[in-house]
């Protein structure tokens, strides 16, 4: 009788008599899923005095279940029969205390709750992935439902009015019905006055009208994603001066829009983030006046232009987006968003980029253009315009073929130059001062020479990377006391000479893999806290070890694939903490 806990889990059990538990008065959960139950049965309940609080019956085959089979476990809270194969959940239902009730992921083609009891305690219905044509009746038996999931039904036309007596419903979903239109909902119902998310994504919805969901005062976050939406309206009227009090997120990606007209959001003063991604759009007009807006999303669309002239001015925006379009100008007045951080133009068809177009950016701080066709870079003309917040820019995959980059990139953390046909680099004497430059990206360019004493000029780095190259000789004196990483593999280097590098007392990682080198570089040890060392698939012959005993903190070399057939060591002169020495394939 102190039984607590019942797992009962992955067997051949097909038939439960549910009264068998009935007077074990400490049972509160009772977990049967998993299992070839087909019928769930009650032979007798006379005296029940259980204390059930859970019944969980997923994943097992049951078709039919009378709900009156629980109606003696009068504190049950839980009941779960989802992953089954209901068709009928017919009759009367009169656990009083139901909390969450699951039944997704079955066949019901209806359920009728007008025949249960009335429910105060629901605040959870689970009905998604079943066969429901339309929305259940008598929703206000759960006057204190929160949340409740449709998705994946067979719903083809839903009124919000349905919902109307749930006054504390917050989460809604919708999703993944063919649901072809949404009733009209009338301006003066003040329908779900309590409901924040709304979600009507993959269904067939081909139009919205956004007064519809004007009375949805605390709504926060609207999700039209992955419908067939090609058309945004909004019918202002004096019923309609203030929606949307609460609603901060639109999402309307992944529709069929082609025209949108930002004053259709201009209602929404506390709208934060609108998601416009993956549509088909070539026309982006009118005035987008949202004062609160931090996050425009318009990648992946067609367009060709836009006019940011006409839009406000916004004050919070943080990040704006505009890949993957057919943009071959970087628009107009990007001065309309001072405050923005992140501007990505990534996938367009931009071939020049003038820096004066980002000077009144004052807090901009990433910059993204990868895989355009940029040939040249405008320095600004003026002194210190650039914005000095800025620490990113990614160039990868362009048509540059020589930069100049510390003229016009001082404060920048991050330069990202991969994918290029830049074959030289320089820096104009005007420009000998340190910069904030920590990580520089060229592989894959056309680079044959290069002059190492470049590098500090241009940056501090911590992360150099020159790999895929053509790189035929280093020259010059390095010094850095910030280098980490240096990574110079896949070139055409046929000899390294570390003697006119200075001692770098930060560099653990260097890597010359797939080169053409023959011997180990002279001067290793002015890089005396060299942890890894990567000289795999050159064309040595043979590694004297006593090259790398200064190496006090050497753990891992890599000599793989070379021609290797004879080493040489002293133990006394042997790096102390190798570890992995890889010579395979030799």
């Amino acid at each position: 009788r102190s039984l607590a806990y019942v797992k009962i889990n992955f067997t051949p059990v097909q038939n439960i008599d549910v009264s068998l538990f009935c007077n074990l008065t400490q049972l509160q959960t009772i977990d049967l899923k998993y299992n070839k139950i087909y019928s769930v049965t009650a032979s007798q309940f006379s005296g029940c005095t259980s204390s059930l609080l859970e019944l969980l019956l997923a994943n097992n085959r049951l078709k039919r279940i009378i709900p009156s089979v629980f109606a003696p476990f009068r504190r049950l809270e839980v009941i779960d029969l989802s992953h089954n194969m209901l068709e009928s959940f017919v009759g009367r239902f009169q656990n009083t205390e139901i909390s969450q009730l699951l039944i997704s992921n079955n066949l019901l083609p209806q359920i009728d709750p007008c025949e249960w009891v009335l429910m105060p305690n629901m605040t959870s219905l689970f009905i998604e992935k079943n066969k429901l044509i339309g929305v259940p009746d008598c929703l206000h038996k759960f006057p204190n439902l929160y949340s409740i999931n449709l998705e994946n039904n067979l719903l083809s036309s839903v009124s919000l009015a349905a919902f109307a007596q749930l006054k504390v419903l917050q989460y809604l979903r919708l999703s993944w019905n063919p649901i072809v239109s949404l009733a009209t909902v009338p301006l003066t119902l003040k329908n779900l006055p309590k409901l924040s998310v709304l979600k009507l994504s993959q269904s067939p919805i081909e139009q919205i009208a956004f007064e519809s969901f004007c009375n949805l005062s605390a709504l926060t976050s609207l999700n039209l994603k992955n419908n067939l939406i090609a058309s945004l309206t909004f019918q202002a009227s004096s019923a309609t001066s203030q929606c949307y009090a609460s609603l901060a997120r639109v999402s309307l990606s992944s529709n069929k829009l082609k025209h949108v007209n930002m004053t259709v959001f201009a209602a929404m003063r506390a709208l934060e983030i609108i998601d416009l991604e993956y549509n088909q759009i070539e026309v982006v007009a009118g005035r987008l006046s949202n004062p609160k807006i931090t996050t425009v999303i318009l990648s992946n669309n067609n367009l060709f232009t836009i006019n940011m002239c006409e839009w406000n001015t916004m004050p919070l925006i943080k990040s704006f987006s505009l890949a993957v379009n057919s943009l071959s100008q970087i628009p107009q007045c990007l001065g309309r968003m001072r405050r923005v951080q992140f501007l990505n133009f990534n996938h367009n068809k931009l071939t020049r980029i003038t820096i004066d177009s980002f000077v009144m950016l004052t807090e901009l701080r990433s910059l993204h253009f990868t895989s355009n066709a940029i040939q040249t870079v405008v320095p600004a003309s003026g002194v210190n315009r650039i914005p000095s917040s800025l620490r990113d820019v990614f160039l990868t995959n362009n048509l540059l073929t020589r930069e100049s980059v510390a003229n016009w990139l001082r404060k920048l953390d991050t330069l990202d130059l991969m994918y290029n046909k830049i074959h030289t680099l320089a820096s104009t004497l005007q420009c000998l001062q340190q910069h904030n430059l920590v990580t520089l990206n060229l592989r894959n360019n056309q680079l044959r020479i290069l002059n190492l004493e470049l590098l500090p000029l241009i940056g501090l780095f911590e992360q150099v990377d020159l790999s895929h190259n053509k790189i035929e000789l280093l020259v010059g004196r390095f010094s850095s006391d910030h280098l980490q990483t240096l990574i110079v593999s896949h070139n055409r280097l046929k000899v390294i000479d570390f003697c006119q590098w200075d001692a770098m007392p930060t560099l653990a990682k260097m890597s010359f893999e797939a080169n053409e080198l023959t011997r180990v570089p002279n001067c290793i040890h002015h890089l005396p806290n060299l942890s890894y060392v990567g000289f795999g698939s050159n064309k040595f012959t043979q590694v004297d070890m006593e090259r790398f005993g200064e190496l006090d903190n050497l753990t891992t070399l890599d000599f793989s694939a070379n021609r290797i057939s004879l080493i040489t060591f002293r133990e006394e002169k042997y790096p102390v903490r190798l570890s992995k020495l890889i010579l395979s394939n030799n």
